[in-house]
C-alpha cells in the first residue's frame, strides 16, 4: 500500500500540476520519470503473478496495438514511442489496480483527496496566473519549445494550460452527480461550477465554455436519469439547434456581447455564423477536419501509411482514422469499449447512470472536436472519484439508489 500510495501520488501531482512535471524534468529528467513508470506499470503487473500479467494483458491488448500501429506510421524513435506508450498505459493500469485490488474506504478516500487537492491546488495558480498573464493558458497549448523563457515562467507559476483546462471541464459532471446523489450541497456545487467557469472564461476555450453549459443543464435534469434519457436529450438539443438555428444564433450573438475574453467573443460570433462563419474564422477547425476525413475517404484501408498529404491534426478520432484507416477505426471502438467495460459498466445498476454515462460520453465529444483520448481522466480520475461519491462500493446498489429517491 505504501510503494503504490507514493507512486501514485508522484503521478498524480506530475500530471496535475505543471509546476511539478517541470521540477522533476529539470532536476530528475524526463527518464527519471519514464522509469518511475516503467517501474510502477512492471509492479503492478507482477503483483500476482502469472496470473495478473494475463489479466492486464488482456485488457491492455488493444492500446498495445493501438501504440504499434502508431509506431508503424509515425516510425518515432523506440524510447520515444516506448514513454508514450507507458504514459498511455500508465493511467488504466493504475486504476485498475487501485479499483480493484485496493478498493477500501480508506484508499478511495486517499486516492481521491490527492486528486482534489492537486486540481484544486492548480485551479487557483491558474487562475492568479491567468490574471498576470491573460495569453498564458493558449500560449501552453502551441508552444513547441518546453526551453522557451515564457514556457518556463507559467510553468513555474503552475498555470495549467490546455490538458489541464480541458480535464477540469471532463472532471466538472462528477460535481454534477455528486450533487444528485446529495454528497454534496447546492452551495459546493456552484462554487464549484463558478470556479471551473471563471478557469474556462480567463483561459479563452471556446468548446471548454459549450461542454461547461451542457454540463450545467444537467444540474436541472430528475435524479434518476438513465442512459436513454441522455440520449434522447442530446438529440433534441441538436435537432432544436438545427431546426431554431435563427435563435441559437441570436443566443450566441449576445453571449459573446457579454463574455469578457476576446478569443471566446470571437469564437461565439463565428458559431453565430454557422458554417460559414465557421470556416471564414481564422480558427480553420472545419478545415482542418475535413482534411483528415479526406484522407481516411481516399485510402480507408492503409490510411496515412500511403498518403503524402498531412492529416488535420485537430481530432483525435479523425486524426487516428486518417492515420491508420479501418484498423484504427476498430481499434477506437475496441479501445472505447475496454474503457467503459473495465470502468464504467459496473455502474449500470444505479438509476443515475445517466450522469456516470455522460461523464463517459462527455470524453469521446471532446476527442472528436479536440486532440487527445484523455486517459487519465477516463481511467484514472473519474473511475476513483466515482467510486469515492458512491460511498466506495460500486455493488452497494441499496445505498446509491436510497441517494437517488428510489424504491
Amino acid at each position: 500500500m505504501l510503494i503504490i500510495g507514493l507512486l501514485f501520488a508522484i503521478i498524480v501531482v506530475y500530471s496535475i500540476m505543471p509546476a511539478v512535471s517541470l521540477w522533476v524534468s529539470r532536476h530528475f529528467t524526463t527518464y527519471s520519470y519514464m522509469l518511475l513508470l516503467l517501474f510502477t506499470v512492471v509492479f503492478v503487473l507482477a503483483s500476482r503473478g502469472e496470473n495478473s500479467i494475463n489479466e492486464y494483458f488482456a485488457l491492455l491488448f488493444p492500446f498495445l496495438l493501438w501504440k504499434i500501429l502508431l509506431f508503424a506510421v509515425n516510425s518515432p524513435s523506440l524510447l520515444l514511442w516506448g514513454y508514450q506508450a507507458l504514459v498511455d498505459f500508465a493511467p488504466f493500469v493504475l486504476g485498475y489496480y487501485i479499483l480493484q485490488k485496493m478498493h477500501s474506504r480508506n484508499n478511495i478516500r486517499f486516492f481521491s483527496a490527492l486528486i482534489l487537492l492537486a486540481f484544486l491546488a492548480t485551479v487557483i495558480t491558474t487562475l492568479i496566473g491567468l490574471a498576470q498573464y491573460p495569453g498564458a493558458a493558449r500560449f501552453l497549448a502551441t508552444v513547441g519549445d518546453t526551453s522557451d523563457a515564457q514556457y518556463l515562467k507559467y510553468t513555474r507559476a503552475n498555470i495549467g494550460g490546455y490538458d489541464f483546462i480541458y480535464s477540469c471541464v471532463l472532471l466538472y459532471p462528477i460535481a454534477v452527480l455528486a450533487y444528485k446523489l446529495k454528497k454534496i450541497t447546492r452551495i459546493w456545487v456552484f462554487l464549484i461550477s463558478v470556479l471551473i467557469l471563471a478557469l474556462i472564461i480567463n483561459s479563452g476555450y471556446t468548446i471548454a465554455l459549450i461542454l461547461w453549459l451542457v454540463s450545467t443543464v444537467f444540474l436541472f435534469l430528475k435524479p434518476n436519469l438513465s442512459s436513454k434519457n441522455v440520449l434522447v436529450v442530446l438529440l433534441v438539443a441538436i435537432l432544436l439547434t438545427v431546426v431554431l438555428f435563427r435563435f441559437v444564433a441570436q443566443g450566441l450573438t449576445r453571449l459573446s456581447e457579454i463574455i469578457p475574453n476576446r478569443e471566446i467573443a470571437l469564437r461565439l460570433r463565428a458559431l453565430a455564423g454557422g458554417r460559414e462563419g465557421v470556416e471564414s474564422s481564422d480558427d480553420h477547425r472545419i478545415e482542418n477536419y475535413r482534411r483528415s476525413f479526406i484522407i481516411f475517404l481516399h485510402h480507408p484501408i492503409t490510411g496515412n501509411l500511403i498518403a503524402k498529404s498531412g492529416m488535420g491534426g485537430h481530432s483525435f478520432i479523425l486524426d487516428t482514422l486518417a492515420q491508420c484507416g479501418i484498423a484504427g477505426a476498430a481499434l477506437l471502438v475496441w479501445m472505447y469499449k475496454t474503457i467503459y467495460r473495465t470502468f464504467y459498466r459496473s455502474y449500470q445498476h444505479i438509476a443515475g447512470f445517466g450522469y456516470v454515462f455522460w461523464i463517459f460520453l462527455q470524453a469521446i465529444v471532446l476527442s472528436f472536436i479536440n486532440t487527445g483520448m484523455w486517459l487519465y481522466v477516463l481511467c484514472l480520475f473519474v473511475p476513483i472519484l466515482l467510486s469515492f461519491i458512491t460511498c466506495g462500493r460500486k455493488d452497494d446498489e441499496n445505498f446509491v439508489d436510497s441517494q437517488l429517491g428510489v424504491k
